[in-house]
């Protein structure tokens, strides 16, 4: 006699991540890649998408010292939808994390975002092959990112008040209407040749 076993198909589900759980889901792996580099993610980190407060930033990390509770703060705009680009964003605000967001977009800020694989101009940082080699198996795992491209070009912005801009390597200020940021971009400093943050 002939023993026959059934055999059941098991299928593997997956939970349908929200925005900050999936963005959150990538910082968690993100994490042995910095700590390997020397340069570990603090524990307090809270990861959103919302309206920057730097109007051309596609990313914006808030110190822990602003924070009721002592977590850096980083924003990713709302009009950042492709997975590998808001990892990539996400990385680049995570080294401001790392490092302590004090020390601008030199030294330290530097070394750490080489250090994960990130290239090119350090205030507007992109991924590099060492970063898309080790990122590619985490965007896998985590599955496509749960959103779609808000269109701020439709979002009234006002126009009247003049917004403070500094350096934020060496301090010098100067002012700007809403309108030159939004249609042109930031002031150039005139010590680094780098465009100027907003900070008011």
């Amino acid at each position: 006699m002939t023993k026959t076993t059934k055999t059941t198909k098991t299928t593997k589900t997956t939970k349908t991540l929200t925005r900050e759980e999936w963005l959150n889901a990538v910082v968690a792996e993100m994490r042995p890649v910095f700590e390997a580099a020397g340069y570990p993610i603090p524990e307090k980190v809270r990861v959103t998408m919302s309206l920057t407060r730097k109007s051309k930033a596609i990313g914006t990390c808030f110190d822990k010292g602003l924070s009721k509770d002592k977590h850096f703060e980083i924003l990713i705009r709302l009009d950042q939808e492709k997975d590998s680009r808001v990892a990539d964003i996400l990385c680049h605000e995570l080294c401001h994390a790392a490092v302590g967001t004090k020390v601008g977009h030199r030294g330290a800020f530097k070394r750490c975002a080489l250090a994960v694989g990130l290239t090119g101009k350090m205030t507007a940082t992109v991924a590099g092959d060492y970063f898309k080699e080790w990122i590619a198996p985490v965007l896998e795992k985590v599955g496509a990112f749960p959103h779609a491209k808000l269109d701020l070009s439709k979002v009234k912005h006002q126009t009247t008040r003049l917004l403070k801009v500094q350096c934020e390597d060496c301090g010098y200020i100067a002012r700007v209407t809403a309108t030159w940021l939004n249609n042109v971009g930031a002031p150039i400093c005139p010590c680094n040749h780098e465009p100027m943050a907003i900070c008011d």
